[in-house]
């Protein structure tokens, strides 16, 4: 089934020039940085030294989206069947992504139109990045690196949806909702028993966390910007000093029925 191959697909990617490597796969020390499925280094155009069926399936999809070029640094969309984005793109595009998802969703449900109201950003320390935060040269401050999220995300999601409007498909909506793997949101889930009563909502304000359910490939991608051999090439950097210190991306949304 297609989710169940995208649940298969590494959480990040790496992708190295070819010589870079061939100089991973002969060194000891690094080799077995080859051997991590979630956090995955493949060769530009080379042939695979390991896990060669895999990586060249990966290699094929990215290649096919465009996104194959050396140095680049992917993470996977939580909210595609499957999908990346270039690490630096990561949270504006997962935040879309999310909304456009449950655009779907309400539009499913007979909505007639859905916008976002308002987007904050809520920082914290994450706890599995302290070692890395660590390791991390000091570049844009908090409050710098806030307005350029904040503007990206807003930008991503300008536009307001409408629809027909009519009965609410609460089957259809279910299954759209596993496919995007968003059935653990406690939200979307209240949305759909709401929408399936005798007594059914007319509009519904709700605040969205457009990167929630990417927090363990984020993880996976700042372990591997982080790696001896990937971090020496300064790749990832600033995506992860963003992502150490963040915690949610809070999206207002309104829909009516």
């Amino acid at each position: 089934m297609a989710n169940d191959t995208a649940r298969s697909l590494p959480r990040s990617v790496f992708v190295a020039d070819d010589l870079s490597y061939w100089k991973i796969a002969g060194d000891p020390s690094t080799v077995d940085l080859l051997n991590d499925h979630d956090a995955m280094i493949l060769p530009y155009s080379a042939e695979p030294e390991v896990n060669e069926a895999e990586v060249t399936r990966v290699r094929a999809l990215i290649d096919a989206a465009g996104q194959l070029s050396r140095d680049a640094l992917l993470v996977r969309n939580p909210y595609a069947e499957h999908g990346y984005a270039f690490a630096d793109h990561a949270i504006a595009e997962f935040s879309a992504a999310k909304y456009r998802a449950l655009a779907q969703v309400a539009g499913l449900l007979g909505a007639t139109s859905i916008a976002v109201r308002e987007v904050k950003i809520e920082h914290s320390k994450r706890t599995w990045a302290a070692g890395i935060r660590a390791a991390l040269k000091v570049g844009k401050g908090d409050a710098e690196a806030t307005r350029e999220v904040k503007q990206k995300v807003e930008n991503s999601l300008k536009g307001r949806f409408t629809f027909d409007g009519g009965p609410a498909d609460v089957v259809a909506a279910q299954e759209f909702l596993r496919r995007r793997q968003l059935t653990a949101d406690q939200q979307l889930v209240d949305l759909l028993e709401m929408r399936s009563g005798k007594y059914t909502i007319r509009s519904y304000h709700m605040t969205i966390d457009g990167i929630r359910e990417a927090d363990a490939n984020f993880k996976a991608a700042v372990n591997l910007a982080n790696a001896g051999p990937v971090k020496i090439l300064g790749v990832g950097a600033t995506f992860s000093q963003t992502v150490s210190n963040l915690s949610r991306i809070e999206i207002e949304i309104e829909i009516e029925f």
